[in-house]
């Protein structure tokens, strides 16, 4: 058992390294377009980085679908992995329902746009594996924790010891006129288990009796009699197991919190345009792109990468109030070299197209975005 169990935590560990590789590195949805139409949000074939930079809300998916497989990897190496299997249960229902809300988006946007090829890419797949996976472990091993409660025998020294529980629980339950099977669904428990602690082949574990005596209404310690000891060690190991879940607490909401942190670089790298964070944002690529200056002197610039639309917006210096191609090597807002007076026979007509389409606009960062939205649009 203890052999089998380890294998299983070994494939879900495994499988939650690769999760992670996947969602920075392949694909998270495949399109193509026989007749070169494309259009927004998935405009074109992305990873999950290109993805939550359009976004706020895809920014939120891309942090619960990376904390779910490094909570998984922190528990099964830590302490908490030995008896928190309901975390594990909690966690892969949240990736499977993100997971499935993406997926509902991409057939939605197939519905709508059939004259193009919508697929799932692989890092969906291996999201979705990921969270069942993680939901049949943690469903399993919690079944079997909680069966084992049921049944376990915590018994006393004696036989003697255990008696007095179950005369005393019989006793609560029929001052309170409630049946096995009432005081079963109110704990809840099933009625075998009501039945053997009564009697007196097993006995609740402390948080089953305190429940037991807030439902029918008489203090815990009446349980143990004039056992002092035996109340304090039941009452050190709930406290022991509450701090352990809260750690655990924690725990998760510290990850959550730095996975949002480190994803927000990726995302803040496309709509701050501070050059700054993006030469040191290991999100993004060095792309090469045109931009049209037209002002003199220090300015901000939109920079397009590629005829859909993808660039940025960097700083400039113009040396004239005349219209000036230049070629502009960056990394987000972060400017490596750029290429003086491009003769516009040499710049893709698509491109200047886009440059043109974004100068409309007062704001660049609106225009930058209008442009992206509305690529396809101006092909219909």
């Amino acid at each position: 058992m203890i052999n089998k169990l380890k294998n299983h935590k070994f494939i879900l560990l495994l499988l939650s390294i690769i999760n992670i590789i996947s969602l920075f590195y392949l694909k998270l949805i495949i399109i193509k377009s026989s007749n070169g139409i494309y259009y927004y949000p998935f405009f074109k074939t992305m990873n999950f980085i290109e993805y939550l930079s359009l976004s706020g809300v895809n920014l939120f998916e891309f942090v619960l679908l990376v904390s779910v497989p490094t909570s998984y990897i922190f528990l099964i190496l830590s302490r908490f992995s030995k008896d928190d299997y309901l975390i594990f249960l909690v966690l892969g229902v949240l990736e499977i329902l993100t997971v499935l809300f993406l997926i509902l988006n991409m057939i939605t946007f197939q519905l709508v746009h059939r004259d193009v090829t919508a697929l799932i890419g692989p890092s969906i797949y291996i999201a979705l594996l990921h969270g069942v996976i993680g939901v049949l472990y943690g469903w399993s091993e919690n079944r079997k924790n909680t069966t084992e409660v049921e049944t376990k025998q915590a018994k006393f020294e004696g036989m003697e010891d255990m008696k007095p529980i179950g005369d005393i629980l019989r006793e609560k339950r029929e001052a309170g006129n409630l049946t096995q099977q009432e005081l079963a669904d109110k704990i809840p428990v099933s009625r075998q288990t009501v039945h053997r602690w009564e009697a007196g082949k097993s006995h609740p574990d402390m948080e089953y009796m305190i429940k037991v005596a807030e439902i029918l209404d008489f203090p815990v310690v009446e349980f143990w009699g004039n056992d002092s000891e035996q109340v304090n060690n039941e009452i050190g190991n709930v406290v022991k197991k509450r701090n352990r879940y809260r750690q655990s607490l924690y725990f998760l909401l510290t990850l959550i919190l730095v996975s949002f942190t480190v994803t927000a670089v990726a995302f803040l790298g496309k709509n701050v345009n501070s050059p700054y964070i993006d030469m040191v944002n290991p999100f993004l690529k060095e792309r090469t792109g045109y931009a049209l200056v037209t002002q003199a002197g220090q300015h901000k610039a939109i920079v397009v990468d590629s005829d859909d639309g993808d660039g940025n917006i960097v700083t400039l210096n113009g040396y004239s109030n005349k219209q000036e191609f230049v070629r502009v090597v960056h990394k987000g807002s972060y400017v490596k070299t750029e290429v003086r007076k491009v003769p516009r026979n040499k710049v893709p007509s698509r491109i200047i197209y886009n440059l043109f389409y974004a100068s409309h606009f007062s704001n660049l960062n609106e225009g930058l975005r209008q442009m992206q939205i509305s690529y396809s649009k101006r092909d219909i």
